[in-house]
């Protein structure tokens, strides 16, 4: 079942307008990967990013992915309150039983603006 996210970046890739994954990142129901640190500190676990030089955070929309992954504790939040969280320090790769879809620096720090000029 493709999500209203996974739609938005097929659209986004089809018509060549990173805008169009915006509102539906917002809204998302993210599970993203974390680390617990202790047993009160829960922090994102960041690895390398497509882009060797970078880190990202990684997410899915589908609980099965991180189910079984040792080590691994998931956080919810949906894509406002990550791309808050992270700001522009890490990139995210979203990803599906059957592949992913990544945003780079560049995309998110394109979202802030694109928040802000609506403010």
């Amino acid at each position: 079942m493709k999500t209203p996210l996974r739609m938005a970046f097929e659209s986004a890739r089809s018509e060549g307008n990173i805008d169009l994954i915006l509102p539906a990142l917002l809204k998302s129901e993210l599970l993203v990967m974390g680390l617990r640190l202790s047993p009160s500190e829960l922090t994102f676990l960041v690895s390398q990013s497509p882009d060797s030089d970078r880190l990202c955070v990684t997410v899915t929309e589908n609980e099965d992915l991180f189910k079984d992954m040792e080590g691994v504790e998931v956080m919810k939040m949906n894509g406002g309150e990550l791309l808050r969280k992270i700001g522009a320090q890490y990139e995210i790769v979203i990803t599906y039983p059957d592949g992913s879809d990544y945003l780079t620096k560049e995309h998110i720090l394109w979202y802030f603006q694109s928040l802000a000029s609506l403010k």
